[in-house]
Order: C-alpha cells, then structure tokens, then sequence
C-alpha cells in the first residue's frame, strides 16, 4: 500500500466582522469574510475538494450562521492556494459568539500524484487509526454515503458595530492518501484550530468571472460563485492582461486575481497578478519544446476555438488528445502563457 503524507497542508478559513456603519452589516449583525488557504505540499500535483457547504454554530443557544453555501459543490484544489487566503464569501451574521464551524465536503477528492489521476474517498477521521497512542482531539470527521462533515471547534465572536479580526484554520495536517494494490484509495485527514497569527503574510485572491471589461480604463468586473461583484483594476504590463481577459471574457472562464489591495467594504480589488484557468482538448503537442494548441471546445473541427500555448510545468501524462486544464499568466502575441498544464479527467 502506498501512502502520501500531506504534512502541514492548511485548509483555512478568515472570519471577519466589518463595521456596520461603512454599510456591510446591519445592527446587531457582522458581516463574515470567508477564506481558503493551503501550505505546500511536495508530493501531490493536485488534492481537489468541493466544499458544499460552511456554517458557523453555537452548540448552547442554537445560533446558526451559513456563510458559504453556492447552488452547486465548489471545488477548490488545496496544491493551487500555496501560501494564498482566497475569499469566498461576504456574508452578515448576526452577533455574539459561536463555538463550531461545520464544513460540508463531497466524499470524492481528486487526487493527482506520480502523474496519476486518482479518485479517492474521504473517510472518517479517527485519530487512533493507525494504533499509536495519541490525544484525541476536539475536531472530527464523519462521513455517509455522499458527503462529509468537519467539525472545528473553537471560538469566533462576530461583534456589530465595530472592526473584528477573527481566523480559523482548518489544517490538514498529518493526513494521508492510501492506495492498495488493487489501486483503490481512499483520504483521511485531521483538523485543527490555528490562530490568527498564522494567516498573517499572505496573499489575497478572488476567483470568479469577467465581464465589463475596459481595455482603455484596465478594469473589469469579478463575479464570484456566490454572486459578490469585485471591481478589479490591473496594468496590462509585459504580461498583456487585455488579450489574456478578453480570453476569459469571451469563454467565461474562471479568473484569479491576486490582490496588491483587497476592499471588502467597497468592493475592489487592485491586481498584482491574473490567472486564467482553460480547459479542452490538446493537440500537437510538442513536450520537448513544451508547446501545445488547445481545443476549446473540444471539437477538433474547426480552428476558431483554437489556441496556441507554451510553457509552464507539465504535470500528468499529457499527450496527443489528453483533457487538460491550463493556467494561462500571459500572451506574447502568438503563445498563450502557460504556469501549467495539468492532465484533468475529461
């Protein structure tokens, strides 16, 4: 059996209370920034997991506060947030303390390590699993046939009225992949509450779609699974953001935007760096000089949904025909600019 420790991999989320009089919260409420963060990991190209659900609760009164619940499971690959906060939602909550959060998972986790594409299972997390003599912890997981709930422990108090800096970390630490020999696999993993300290350094990213894009002005608008509208400026510098947006614009594709300067109160985002995630078909594929063109569509009938691109670290067994995702990061008037290429499940 082989085992992939994913040791220190955080799964984080930032609670944040906003003051009421700037218009996001109402009395008697606060309004909830949440957020996903992951630590490297060096032996998984990818550890996929769709969140469906978040919710705060105090387990004594009963208060219950959803803070992120999109019409469909959101995916978030924990090896694409190294060192990142990523919002995913602005919600108002009403005031006082909660002492649990509970995350909804899907029970599949797409899992890509030695250039193999793995669906795997989560399963219930039960801290003696392995024999050794270890506390047990407040935090646990359980699972049924379709889904899986963690449950972290710990204080958050949403105040009105006022500025709160409160953060949970939900951390998958010392959790592993197991794949037998009938390549089946299955993943167990750990949670725990980290302090706020730790999400200190790190960068803000807010993912969604494009549209009103301004080409003259460099500003566009940002919407995110949930609905929130960011209005985005960047530079189109060396990178030629105009043609890499207009790419995202045109096939509605999802965009990351790492912030310089996030505004959750108004709504804005200054851009220090952009990202676009395409998917399709590639063809002519050239691995020694690390170029491809990519089938949008999939069709292969025509070239108009053809692009060229170049670059980046490949990862998986990419060939003629192969499913791929591309980070495109730039265009320099032929190629596409690739951070990477990854091999997805069509």
């Amino acid at each position: 059996m082989r085992k992939l420790f994913l040791m220190a991999a955080v799964f984080g989320a930032g609670v944040f209370a906003y003051n009421c009089g700037g218009g996001s919260g109402s009395a008697g409420s606060g309004t909830v920034a949440l957020y996903v963060t992951d630590s490297p990991l060096e032996d998984a190209g990818k550890v996929e997991v769709a969140i469906k659900e978040i919710r705060m609760e105090h387990k004594g009164s009963g208060t219950t506060c959803t803070v992120f619940a999109p019409d469909t499971p959101y995916t978030v690959d924990l090896t694409d947030i190294k060192n990142t906060l990523e919002l995913l939602d602005l919600t108002s909550c009403p005031e006082g303390p909660y002492n649990r959060l509970v995350v909804v998972l899907d029970k599949d986790v797409n899992v890509l390590y030695n250039d193999e594409l793995k669906t795997c299972t989560l399963v219930d997390y039960d801290p003696d699993r392995d024999g050794q003599d270890k506390p047990i912890k407040p935090n646990r997981t359980q699972c049924d046939d379709n889904e899986c709930f963690v449950y972290v422990t710990g204080a958050v108090n949403v105040l009105a009225n006022q500025t709160n800096d409160v953060a949970l970390d939900f951390e998958l630490k010392d959790s592993e992949i197991n794949i037998d020999n009938s390549g089946n696999c299955t993943v167990a993993f750990k949670v725990s509450p980290l302090h706020a300290e730790g999400m200190k350094d790190k960068e803000q990213e807010v993912k969604g779609f494009v549209s009103a894009l301004d080409t003259d002005t460099n500003t566009f608008n940002l919407t995110t699974k949930v609905g929130t509208v960011f209005t985005v400026s960047y530079t189109d510098d060396s990178n030629n953001y105009d043609d890499v947006l207009s790419l995202a614009q045109s096939y509605n594709l999802k965009t990351e935007v790492e912030c310089e300067h996030l505004d959750l109160e108004n709504a804005t985002c200054t851009a220090q760096g952009i990202e676009v995630k395409v998917k399709g078909i590639a063809v002519s594929v050239d691995d020694s000089n690390k170029t491809l063109i990519l089938d949008i569509d999939g069709n292969r009938d025509t070239t108009d949904d053809q692009i060229q691109v170049s670059g980046g670290k490949w990862e998986g067994n990419i060939q003629e025909g192969s499913y791929v995702e591309v980070e495109i990061i730039g265009y320099d008037g032929t190629y596409y600019l690739a951070k990477e290429v990854e091999e997805e499940k069509s």
